[in-house]
């Protein structure tokens, strides 16, 4: 065996055992940072132990990281889904909408980089449901033609993996990353901005993202929602649905306009991540009473039903500047237990 052999073997043998120590340290604390409060997660018998689904999604992560340094886009498809979509920033300020047959033919074109796999890292593993989670990534490799355009060396990626459990296997169904140089110390927020409300640009498309919500407005809507984007669910069969924008549009118009319910008391952003100045992952909720569908296709609610949204959102435009828009939305709703009073 070589002597670099024997380093890149160790180099996974610790990335394992990191992914160990996380899922025993996660299985203990999950937080909810943007209010600085840590809520536990207790196992229920209708699901599945948290150990075992954090294990599971480090198992998924791992053939993430393997199959991107070895270029082996086999590994890379053990996570990855087929209708799976990365999404990033051009040098000219505009959204790279990339499907997996682009990203794999990318993965293998480029060169390996399992020297840089030291520097992987699991920062987040955030679990919704026994069927939804989001990740928060970091991996080192070489430039690839997208991102030579701004760094000459190895590059640092930090990413926002949202994975659903599709018939019964935890897959990465999309991505939105940030780079920087290798060596560069990784994006941080100030205290303040980090532990306050959410403000600003940003602030303002997750408000118009509410507010259309409950207006069943499209309008108001695509002021933050991107014409690229889609809505992901797993449905009741462990299947994935993926809506484009105007499949979503048609469901949120046969729902009746609630602008003044009660129920948005139940609205709220749980957490807000960022991974750079222009990309950030909006963990959010947003409740709707009982309705019947003004469209027979639709499905009527007669409890209500709140749903935990997972927003993944970049500022397009140039640097420092343009919109805030959702990129990529992955959904799960539970009814209400009873109406809101």
């Amino acid at each position: 065996m070589s002597a670099q052999g024997g380093r890149v073997r160790r180099r996974r043998a610790a990335r394992c055992s990191l992914a160990s120590a996380f899922v025993s340290l996660a299985v203990v604390v999950h937080g909810c940072c943007s209010h600085g409060s840590v809520t536990l997660l207790v196992p229920t018998p209708s699901r599945p132990p948290l150990a075992a689904q954090y294990s599971e999604i480090a198992t998924a992560l791992q053939a993430y990281f393997d199959g991107l340094h070895s270029c082996d886009v086999a590994r890379f498809q053990e996570a990855w889904h087929p209708e799976g979509r990365l999404y990033g920033k051009a040098p000219d300020g505009t959204l790279i909408d990339r499907d997996a047959g682009e990203f794999c033919a990318g993965i293998a074109a480029r060169d390996k980089s399992e020297h840089l796999s030291e520097h992987d890292r699991i920062n987040t593993i955030d679990v919704l449901s026994d069927s939804c989670a989001y990740a928060k990534v970091q991996i080192a490799m070489t430039p690839s033609p997208v991102s030579s355009a701004f760094f000459s060396g190895d590059v640092l990626y930090t990413d926002f993996l949202v994975l659903h459990k599709l018939n019964c296997r935890w897959q990465i169904i999309s991505k939105v990353f940030s780079a920087a140089p290798l060596g560069q110390a990784s994006y941080r927020e100030k205290l303040e901005e980090r532990m306050g409300p959410i403000a600003g640009p940003l602030g303002e498309s997750v408000r118009e993202y509410f507010r259309g919500g409950h207006l069943s407005s499209p309008e108001v809507v695509a002021k933050s929602f991107h014409p690229n984007a889609r809505l992901c669910f797993a449905d009741a069969s462990g299947n994935l649905t993926a809506l484009s924008r105007e499949a979503f549009f048609q469901r949120l118009t046969a729902r009746p306009a609630t602008p003044e319910d009660a129920s948005q008391r139940f609205d709220k952003i749980v957490s807000v991540d960022k991974a750079g100045p222009d990309v950030a992952i909006v963990k959010l909720q947003i409740g709707y009473p009982p309705w019947v569908s003004r469209d027979p296709g639709f499905v009527s609610r007669p409890q209500g039903v709140l749903y935990t949204d997972v927003l993944s959102m970049m500022r397009l435009g140039p640097v420092g500047e343009g919109h805030w828009w959702i990129v990529a939305k992955s959904s799960e709703s539970v009814p209400f237990p009873s109406g809101p009073s």
